[in-house]
């Protein structure tokens, strides 16, 4: 798509607004999201948290246009997001899912998403992402370092790669972009506890001053966001701090209270809650 208002890198503003948000999937009569109505300041963090299914991923796609909404807008800086150049649109935006893929190429294509011919200084982009992943070590003691491929299917001396380190590879493709809003989907959901506290400390220090969704299910995680919003069926049915949803004590604080109890026999991730729960 190469009509409409093209974005430029250098600006500086960001707002985004969800303006009586609805949608449904094609052939079905039940609504996925149901009168979505939220402001997004430049540089915020904000966090989508409830049930699976309850509509915090396809919120997400609605923003990337992946979706159009059914029903209402959704604006970036007063437009519509349909009045934009979907190109110069989308390069604003960095996301990571839960449901990424690691494809056999090598491990510079698999970071940039892109040839290495077409990326400039693609050694140092790509070395610098890793090490922001913590997994520059493991590639870096391979014989083809980040020119290794990602498969022993197509030759004998590629680097297989553990369910945790191919999602801190994923993560490392945040880290080599420079996206303005970040949208990072169980970004951790792979790793443990005491690992996935290290990867959320880094993507914070990188986040900062960029607008940054986070979807997740783990609630610990999302205690030092701007705001929560909790969607159950389709709409949001609270928002606020985490301390301000705790003293709330509705939905939001009996969901992170269920999860402490759960976690107070799991050693560190048990501790990190009972302080939060403070």
């Amino acid at each position: 798509e190469i009509s409409g208002i093209v974005l430029l890198e250098e600006m500086n503003v960001y707002d985004i607004e969800f303006v009586n948000v609805s949608f449904r999937y094609d052939l079905s009569e039940k609504y996925a999201l149901r009168n979505i109505n939220m402001k997004i300041k430049t540089g915020e963090r904000i966090a989508l948290v409830g049930h699976n299914g309850a509509g915090k991923t396809t919120l997400t796609l609605l923003l990337l246009r992946l979706y159009e909404p059914t029903e209402g807008k959704i604006l970036l800086n007063g437009r519509d997001i349909r009045e934009y150049n979907l190109l110069s649109y989308r390069r604003l935006i960095g996301q990571t899912f839960q449901d990424y893929k690691i494809y056999p190429y090598s491990i510079a294509e698999n970071v940039l998403m892109d040839k290495r011919s077409n990326v400039l200084d693609y050694q140092e982009n790509v070395s610098n992402s890793l090490k922001k992943c913590d997994i520059y070590n493991r590639i870096n003691a391979h014989e083809n370092n980040i020119d290794s491929l990602v498969s022993k299917e197509f030759v004998k001396d590629g680097i297989v790669l553990s369910g945790g380190e191919q999602q801190r590879l994923a993560i490392s493709r945040l880290f080599s972009k420079r996206s303005r809003i970040l949208i990072l989907d169980e970004p951790s959901s792979s790793l443990d506890p005491i690992s996935e506290a290290d990867i959320n400390r880094r993507i914070i220090e990188y986040s900062n001053g960029k607008t940054t969704i986070v979807v997740t299910h783990r609630l610990s995680t999302v205690k030092d966001v701007n705001t929560i919003y909790l969607l159950d069926k389709g709409m949001i049915v609270e928002s606020g701090s985490h301390q301000n949803l705790l003293k709330l004590n509705g939905k939001y604080a009996s969901l992170f209270n269920t999860q402490a109890k759960y976690y107070i026999n799991e050693g560190f991730a048990g501790v990190c809650y009972q302080q939060e729960a403070q």
